[in-house]
């Protein structure tokens, strides 16, 4: 029981030394990824965005064609 408690403490020194780092971090405004992975994150978030807009203009243009085909 003293060996789980000893471990769960040092779990939480452990988890609160990281905040502190991410904190010190962000103070300073140290990065904390390199530029590359940034960039790279940043134009998948993009391309998402991007086939997004597409498949929401696909599924538009079907559902109009679907209506006009219906009206008539």
């Amino acid at each position: 029981m003293e060996i789980i408690f000893f471990v769960f403490l040092v779990g939480l020194v452990l988890m609160a030394l990281y905040a502190l780092v991410l904190v010190f971090c962000a103070i300073l405004g140290i990065p904390l990824e390199s530029k590359e992975k940034v960039a790279r994150r940043q134009q998948i978030a993009e391309d998402m965005r991007q086939q997004s807009i597409e498949d929401e203009t696909r599924r538009n243009i079907a559902v109009r064609a679907a209506e006009q085909g219906m009206s008539v």
